[in-house]
């Protein structure tokens, strides 16, 4: 769930459980401080999706605007704010979100325990979700001569799809056109539609012009002041944000899809270098690094984040608007999907 407000937003939470006398179900609610809601928006929102029932929003008193979540069977939940525009994000994980028992009394694993070993491994690869990413009103970084980022990636994505497909995979897309989308519906996008994989494309900018190369990213701390330069311009939020939403990570990166994504990352960008080495000189291969971007947070499939060459460059950006390029990147990624899936399906079955 997302608030928007105008303004920063600072809460506290609480938990209440199921009133037997009252027969009030559990509760979770976030009381916003120094707001104000009109009446209008008060209205109860019947949700019933089997993670919770329904949500309802009021003025507590003066200064205190409370949002109760009645539940059904949430498992977990966070809550952390952003900016640009300033909003309130709920993060809610049910009881899907762990494995069932296979027999009563069998002890349930923890999301902090590994997944099984064929899901850690790939096996089963199906159905892959693109993001194309920015997109609308967001039309992501531009460069010099105009190019923009929204309409390089939904081409990328679009040259992409195809090629999956003749492989066998089901492929969906947060977005086929020139369409606004939030960070927060692209991965619950994925998750609804239990993908397999999330594969979030973009362009990367760099204040220096003469920045160049390709470079993957999986979820995380960034670890460098590149990486946390690029996650605050793909996340439009301040360092201050992004400082806060790292806090948020460390607890996330105890999952074992963390380790899936790495692995992911690692293929694709050693196609996507190799692949255009040998078509294009002189392309930097800058890596696989960690960041906190937002749009992979919350993915329960491993997701990358690709940045295909910096749109700030001016040769890169004449690059990215190439055909032969953009054909090149599409079956580079494409190339190191399948090295992905096959790599660690012979992992898992032992075999050489």
């Amino acid at each position: 769930m997302v608030v928007y407000a105008n303004g920063n937003m600072r809460f506290t939470e609480n938990q209440l459980r199921k009133d037997p006398v009252s027969g009030k179900p559990p509760r979770l609610y976030v009381d916003i401080q120094n707001a104000v809601i009109p009446q209008r928006l008060c209205d109860p929102i019947t949700i019933e999706d089997g993670l919770l029932q329904r949500a309802r929003v009021a003025q507590y008193d003066n200064t205190t605007v409370r949002l109760v979540l009645d539940i059904d069977s949430m498992n977990d939940h966070r809550i952390f704010t952003m900016e640009n525009p300033s909003r309130l994000v709920i993060d809610v994980i049910g009881e899907q979100g762990q494995y069932a028992a296979a027999e009563a009394g069998e002890p349930v694993a923890t999301a902090a325990e590994p997944l099984p070993l064929a899901q850690q491994f790939g096996l089963g690869v199906r159905r892959i979700v693109l993001d194309a990413g920015h997109g609308g009103k967001d039309p992501g970084a531009i460069g010099p001569n105009g190019l923009k980022e929204k309409d390089v990636t939904l081409a990328l994505a679009l040259r992409l799809k195809p090629l999956l497909e003749e492989k066998g995979y089901e492929v969906l897309m947060t977005r086929a056109s020139d369409l606004y989308i939030e960070l927060p519906e692209r991965t619950a996008f994925a998750n609804q539609n239990k993908a397999d994989l999330f594969i979030s494309i973009h362009t990367n900018a760099s204040r220096s012009r003469k920045v160049r190369g390709v470079e993957t990213y999986f979820l995380g701390v960034a670890r460098s002041r590149e990486a946390s330069e690029t996650a605050m311009l793909e996340n439009a939020i301040s360092q201050q944000a992004l400082s806060d939403l790292e806090k948020i990570l460390l607890d996330l990166t105890r999952t074992s899809n963390l380790k899936q994504s790495s692995i992911l990352a690692e293929s694709i960008q050693d196609s996507l270098y190799n692949g255009l080495r040998s078509s294009f000189s002189d392309i930097p291969n800058l890596g696989v690094k960690q960041a906190g971007f937002y749009v992979l947070i919350g993915a329960q499939m491993p997701a990358v984040l690709i940045e295909t060459s910096f749109i700030s460059n001016p040769s890169a950006e004449k690059l990215l608007a190439r055909k032969d390029y953009r054909d090149t990147l599409a079956s580079s990624i494409l190339e190191g999907i399948v090295k992905y899936v096959s790599l660690l399906s012979s992992a898992y079955s032992g075999a050489p």
